[in-house]
């Protein structure tokens, strides 16, 4: 973690001899990770990983290892929020994951697409792919009406 700005210039400068593609990240203090299951036009899970422990990432252990996961409900405007970032990613169907900054503003970390049902396996009986199932026989039945 860079803490000043003269940090952010002794860094770069060590990069640069180095050689070599860096990316350069905000850190956000949050207590995790949100995810919101985007389906059509509505979110119809959300959740939150927690983070590990003097780590700002939840990508580094595999998904067992990722508990306690928590329900969690995100206010409407956050859910509106990832419609908008899965449609951007031209997906219907994505987990969007983001972290909320200290004002309240959510920040996109990635859009999944697949979205991935393993961990959804885990912590709600199958609903997602149940309703991800009715979705598209529903699609598909208004685009044959259509044609």
């Amino acid at each position: 973690k860079i803490d000043s700005l003269a940090g952010l210039f002794s860094t770069i400068d060590y990069l640069l001899t180095k050689g070599g593609t860096y990316i350069l990240r905000e850190f956000i203090r949050a207590s995790g990770v949100g995810r919101c299951r985007v389906l059509g036009n509505d979110v119809i899970q959300t959740y939150e990983f927690p983070l590990i422990e003097d780590d700002f990432r939840t990508a580094s252990l595999p998904f067992d290892e990722l508990k306690p996961i928590a329900m969690k409900d995100y206010p409407e405007a956050t859910q509106r929020f990832c419609v908008k970032a899965a449609h951007l990613a031209n997906s219907q169907f994505a987990a969007v994951d983001f972290m909320v900054k200290a004002d309240g503003t959510p920040v996109i970390l990635e859009v999944n697409c697949p979205a991935g049902l393993p961990l959804n396996w885990q912590v709600s009986e199958n609903t997602v792919a149940r309703k991800a199932v009715t979705y598209l026989k529903e699609k598909a039945l208004r685009h044959e009406h259509t044609a």
